[in-house]
């Protein structure tokens, strides 16, 4: 009985032994398989991104060389804009040449106005200046007639964005930073023209507006404040403002016609009159004036 149970028995050790053993083999197998079947994939996969991104990058190139040459277009545009600017702005400063009235290669107030009897050209006369600004044209290489570059050149001296910057909040004098704010915190002593700003900062002496115009507006300013401690608030405010109607001519003659007719004026025109006798002035017909302006731009320089 035992023997007989002990060769039952044996088969079945064995049949165990056996299942044991294929569901090893079969196991590896299966594993096997599997990564052959995984590397298959992959190399599908990496065959199917690649037919998508070349033609991703081609058309990205594409969209690149069009954009490129729209901003070229664009720029050359800017350009032949800004040339018809300057040559309107030069007709208008010749007409300066033989009056008495203001010192074109000084820019500084004359004591008093002589007027040519012609209300436009007084106008012209009061508010474009030619020539080498006094005091600090020179030192800085720019000139009246030559609006563009010399903006460009007192823009690089602002506090806020300039490149060769005067002075900065931290780096100002109290006194200094204290004067820069209170000066191009008044109303009309920026480029409301351009970017609609009330003021060239705000009353922390951060920038209220952008443009290339006001940044000029601020460059000057520090500059003279800094380098030319000696002159007087009134004296800062005239030369700094002798720029606004080169910036915008029919705005500032359209303003200062309006505003001589009642002798009241906004701060910006008063910086431009600062020491200037006006009593002799011709305004009599300041509508012929505004006939005489209609073609010339609105804003020199880009905004």
């Amino acid at each position: 009985m035992n023997k007989k149970h002990k060769e039952e028995k044996g088969p079945h050790q064995g049949n165990e032994g056996g299942c044991c053993g294929n569901s090893h083999e079969n196991a590896q197998a299966h594993h096997n398989s599997g990564h052959s079947h995984g590397g298959g994939k992959t190399e599908e996969k990496n065959i199917s991104i690649s037919k998508n991104v070349f033609p991703a990058l081609a058309f990205l190139v594409v969209i690149m060389l069009f954009y490129n040459q729209y901003q070229l277009f664009a720029a050359s545009s800017s350009i032949e804009a800004n040339f018809a600017e300057l040559n309107t702005i030069s007709i208008l400063a010749s007409q300066l040449s033989a009056s008495p009235a203001q010192n074109s290669n000084s820019g500084a107030p004359a004591a008093a106005f002589a007027s040519t009897g012609d209300p436009t050209q007084d106008a012209i006369n009061l508010m474009i200046p030619t020539g080498t600004p006094a005091v600090y044209g020179q030192e800085l290489g720019i000139s009246f007639d030559d609006p563009i570059k010399s903006m460009e050149i007192m823009a690089q001296l602002d506090p806020a964005y300039g490149q060769r910057k005067v002075f900065d909040k931290n780096s100002a004098t109290p006194a200094e930073w204290n004067r820069y704010v209170k000066l191009l915190t008044i109303p009309t002593i920026t480029c409301e023209f351009c970017c609609g700003a009330k003021t060239a900062v705000t009353s922390s002496g951060s920038p209220a507006c952008g443009c290339k115009h006001v940044w000029a507006i601020r460059g000057l300013s520090a500059y003279l404040i800094r380098n030319h401690p000696d002159m007087s608030d009134d004296e800062v405010l005239s030369a700094v403002m002798k720029w606004k109607p080169i910036y915008f001519p029919k705005q500032m003659i359209g303003r200062f016609l309006e505003q001589s007719q009642s002798g009241q004026y906004t701060p910006d025109i008063a910086a431009i009159l600062y020491g200037v006798d006006t009593s002799s002035l011709n305004i009599a017909d300041a509508g012929s004036v505004n006939e005489a302006l209609a073609n010339v731009p609105s804003m020199v320089g880009g905004c």
